[in-house]
């Protein structure tokens, strides 16, 4: 099992490195749009690994409705922090910025590398996480994270995206948490707010 990774624009020497983590049901050009809010970054986009029956692919798969399956997200956290350690340029800390099912893996990432490697988390509409491996108090502590969700999210409801805050939290992240009158998407507001919080906090 190996991950397809997609230049959405090469990185220049100096530069901050983001890595874009889609959601479930899509693919690694589903996020490309957020480039034009990044305009001094090199972009790398992650294709999940579990291809999925009616199309497009997942960081991990669902017994049911809510309920992950934790051996598939488990395997994909393992995957993505070795490709961290191996890809080209690897001496690069990265900003991970991930869409519902990525920004759990954006997170759970960080976690696992007790931020090794990693500048900034930018989380958008994620669920909480399937599962938290060993002790992760202070794991984060310092990082800068961008937190964002939707009021109106039907596919992942606030109250459950809130648990991801939460582990951000408990984990020592320096939060910037924001809400949005919006469903399950990325809205115009959502993407000015991060792209100032880049600019202020992400050298």
């Amino acid at each position: 099992m190996e991950l397809y990774v997609e230049t959405v624009r090469p990185l220049i020497p100096g530069q901050n490195l983001v890595v874009f983590l889609h959601g479930m049901g899509a693919d690694e050009k589903d996020l490309a749009p957020l480039a034009a809010d990044l305009p001094d970054a090199g972009i790398w986009s992650v294709r999940a690994p579990w291809p999925l029956p009616y199309g497009g692919y997942a960081w991990y798969g669902l017994r049911a409705v809510g309920e992950p399956d934790i051996g598939t997200f488990r395997q994909s956290v393992e995957l993505l922090d070795d490709w961290l350690d191996t890809r080209p340029a690897s001496e690069q800390p990265v900003i991970l910025l991930g869409f519902s099912q990525g920004a759990a893996m954006s997170v759970a990432v960080s976690l696992r590398r007790r931020s090794r490697g990693i500048r900034a988390i930018i989380a958008l509409s994620g669920p909480p996480l399937p599962s938290v491996e060993g002790e992760t108090e202070g794991a984060l502590t310092g990082l800068p994270v961008f937190w964002a969700h939707g009021t109106a999210d039907p596919v992942v409801p606030l109250d459950r995206g809130k648990g991801l805050k939460e582990a951000i939290q408990r984990a020592g992240g320096l939060l910037s948490a924001h809400e949005y009158p919006m469903g399950h998407t990325i809205i115009d507001a959502e993407r000015a707010d991060f792209r100032r919080w880049v600019q202020a906090w992400v050298r």
